[in-house]
C-alpha cells in the first residue's frame, strides 16, 4: 500500500491505536 507522505502519520497512528486496543482486549 502506497501512502502519501502527508497521510503516513495518520495511517501509522490509526494502526497503532487499533493495535493498542486489540492488545488491551487480548489481555
Amino acid at each position: 500500500i502506497d501512502v502519501p507522505e502527508n497521510k503516513k502519520i495518520d495511517y501509522i497512528d490509526l494502526r497503532y491505536t487499533a493495535g493498542a486496543a486489540v492488545g488491551m482486549v487480548d489481555r
